[in-house]
């Protein structure tokens, strides 16, 4: 569809599926490696990570990023499994940031050797890092990772805040493993908005076989509603041709941390949730997804190793959101089969 019209006018054309979603940001998993084995992500028995010889090299993941980023992507997050566990990141990231068309990068860590990278990946220019923290509650913290050490995060947060990191947003999933309480709730929010931080609460979904709680993320708002004067915020859904995506954010408007923020995504409560989705997501292994949540994917690898490049590869980028479905089906008993630390998130 695309890559024909493509073809005819030697212009690029925007990514898009059949319901007019134009694709402006690509997720970019570069390992499915993690010194983390989170409940939410990796099975009880375990993660086996893929052989190196079977991921991406950065060369092939940066020539789907030009091609993409050419074709309309304007943000990329790095994600993984863990990403600073692959080697030499930051020199991709570099290059990346090379190119014109990008406006935005970002990472997704769970900050356990954020402290060592912080600042050459600030050099590179990421500007925005998400980190996967559910509690400040070392006890509970290294039951919910299996063994993370939160003293070793906060020192990576840290160490991101000093070198010049303002935007940096901590991802708390829903878990059962958590006593779902409002004290709960409002305890890492209030050491999150202590440290400037932005807490962003994630409904859990049914992703690898995980059997997801019923907690929606509205609960948060509402237990802290009246205490801290929570106000959506209405300002533009764009971040300059950036689509924001499902989040929605909150404004702090009573007490001590007016002005700060907490964020809500609910793919599993929201039913319009999918709507106006903007995503792609390329895993470690060369995978192009149009959707977290269908197993449904492309295979790139195959002909970037067969030499490949620019719009030769647009057919199969193309392929992989002609068939993206209108909404994800985990709310009807079909949720993918693919564990998320082989995704990328």
């Amino acid at each position: 569809m695309n890559s024909e019209l493509q073809s005819n006018t030697n212009m690029p054309v925007p990514i898009h599926d059949w319901d007019q979603r134009r694709v402006t940001y690509l997720r970019v998993s570069v390992t499915d490696r993690c010194n983390y084995l989170c409940t939410y992500c990796a099975p009880r028995e375990g993660w086996v990570a893929s052989p190196r010889s079977d991921l991406l090299h950065f060369e092939e993941i940066l020539e789907v990023i030009k091609v993409m980023a050419w074709r309309g992507v304007r943000k990329v997050r790095f994600t993984g499994g863990e990403p600073l566990l692959r080697r030499d990141l930051c020199n991709l990231i570099e290059q990346v940031h090379d190119q014109s068309n990008i406006e935005e990068m970002a990472l997704t860590t769970n900050g356990h050797i954020l402290d060592r990278y912080a600042d050459r990946l600030y050099q590179a220019g990421v500007r925005r890092l998400n980190i996967s923290l559910d509690t400040f509650d070392p006890i509970a913290f290294q039951a919910i990772t299996r063994g993370g050490d939160l003293l070793r995060v906060i020192q990576g947060i840290e160490t991101a805040q000093r070198v010049g990191f303002s935007e940096i947003v901590l991802n708390a999933v829903l878990t059962p493993e958590l006593a779902q309480t409002d004290q709960a709730w409002e305890s890492l929010c209030v050491e999150a908005w202590r440290r400037s931080l932005t807490p962003r609460w994630i409904e859990m979904m049914p992703i690898g076989g995980q059997v997801a709680p019923p907690i929606q993320a509205a609960s948060v708002l509402h237990a802290l509603q009246d205490r801290y004067g929570l106000i959506e915020e209405q300002a533009s859904n764009t971040c300059h041709s950036i689509p924001r995506g499902p989040a929605k954010y909150f404004k702090v408007t009573l007490g001590e941390f007016v002005g700060s923020r907490l964020g809500l995504i609910s793919p599993m409560s929201d039913p319009h949730f999918c709507s106006s989705c903007n995503r792609a997501r390329l895993t470690a292994r060369g995978g192009l997804r149009a959707c977290l949540a269908d197993d449904a994917e492309v295979d790139l690898k195959t002909p970037l190793r067969l030499g490949m490049r620019g719009p030769a590869l647009s057919p199969f980028i193309d392929a992989a959101f002609d068939g993206k479905r209108p909404q994800h089906l985990m709310n009807y008993g079909l949720p993918p089969k693919s564990v998320m630390t082989g995704l990328g998130g």
